[in-house]
């Protein structure tokens, strides 16, 4: 409730004003409100909605399953489509089997600028040492890290949000040029964000 979700709206909402190629990783399928105006009588920005969003009154442009990664990859590849992919109440393995689909595409076949914001990072880059991981998880971890690192040659430009830096990747962080750092209470958390200090 620091408001970190909601300073990440406001960048993104920046980026589409200037007709920025925008794609938003959304666990917890908060950001359909993007679609919705400011007041009842207009309407925000034109973002498809891929997945499932919080609240049973919204439903999604599109739906989607754990199979569908490459496909949206594909779309948001080869065309200005700004999206939000929402993942609510999804097994994290599908989550996770459809984020290694889409990265290595989006990876693969991306051309020109692009703004991957991914909220609750730590759902695709998990903390913990590669060998312990099982399967998928440390696949998606793979594929997290190389777009960060790799990314930004295929102009693809990354924004990750988690309010527990402490449970996200070391590679990822390291990966992370800048830090916008709000209220954070964890000990644990505190400590992930000064060792990030230290080291950039």
């Amino acid at each position: 409730g620091a408001g970190k979700s909601s300073a990440m709206r406001v960048v993104v909402e920046h980026l589409l004003d200037h007709n920025k190629r925008v794609c938003i990783i959304d666990p917890k399928g908060d950001w359909w409100g993007l679609k919705a105006g400011g007041d009842d009588s207009s309407t925000g920005y034109p973002v498809i909605t891929f997945g499932d969003f919080k609240g049973g009154d919204y439903q999604a442009d599109v739906p989607i399953n754990e199979e569908s990664g490459r496909h949206v990859a594909e779309l948001i590849t080869t065309g200005n489509r700004p999206c939000v992919i929402g993942f609510r109440g999804w097994f994290t393995s599908h989550m996770t089997k459809f984020w290694v689909d889409f990265a290595k595409s989006l990876f693969h076949s991306n051309e020109g600028e692009l703004y991957l914001v991914i909220d609750e990072a730590q759902n695709f880059a998990p903390k913990g040492s590669l060998s312990g991981m099982e399967g998928k998880a440390a696949t998606g971890l793979h594929w997290t890290n190389r777009l960060l690192a790799e990314g930004r040659g295929l102009g693809i430009n990354i924004w990750v949000g988690s309010q527990r830096p402490q449970k996200v990747h070391n590679d990822t962080l390291d990966g992370c040029e800048t830090l916008i750092a709000m209220r954070t209470v964890h000990p644990a958390a505190r400590e992930a964000l000064v060792k990030w200090m230290k080291g950039a």
